[in-house]
């Protein structure tokens, strides 16, 4: 990305450059995403949902389909791991902190940081491919997570 003093300016000065830094802030320094992970069902689902300001970012702001395609590799590894039964993804979640490696790789991809800009381009096509997988990772988890629900509503019944 070359982005002029202006465009890099712009974008810093963005409600959604703030927004993410914020929701950076509460999500993993606050630990707010552990907490709603915690909640069967939908906390991860609305974790993942907090993440579309930082995909509008790449794809709307900072035109980078390779930084997008990192951005959402990031957001559904974090699912995938909130997804673990029985309080392991709870405990993960703890120690992945999704939200502020987005919001590092996002500052210093718009900062034209060589390192990063290279990294996330040369890493392009592998994360499109790691996102179909990590899609199909939370299907099958999802329906697994289903058939242990089904299984210990049963010892019940």
């Amino acid at each position: 990305m070359n982005t002029s003093y202006k465009q890099k300016q712009d974008i810093q000065q963005s409600a959604s450059f703030l927004f993410m830094k914020k929701l950076a802030q509460w999500m993993d320094r606050y630990y707010l995403d552990p907490l709603i992970g915690l909640i069967p069902g939908i906390g991860d689902v609305t974790t993942a949902l907090l993440s579309l300001p930082l995909i509008y970012l790449c794809i709307v702001q900072i035109r980078s389909l390779p930084l997008t395609l990192a951005v959402i590799y990031n957001m559904l590894t974090d699912v995938v791991l909130g997804m673990l039964p029985f309080g392991v993804g709870a405990v993960l979640d703890f120690v992945n902190r999704s939200f502020i490696q987005n919001c590092r790789m996002i500052t210093r991809y718009v900062e034209n940081d060589r390192k990063t800009v290279a990294a996330v381009r040369r890493k392009a096509v592998w994360m499109a491919l790691a996102i179909v997988v990590l899609c199909a990772l939370i299907y099958l988890l999802a329906l697994w997570i289903g058939q242990l629900m089904q299984w210990f509503i049963g010892l019940f019944q």
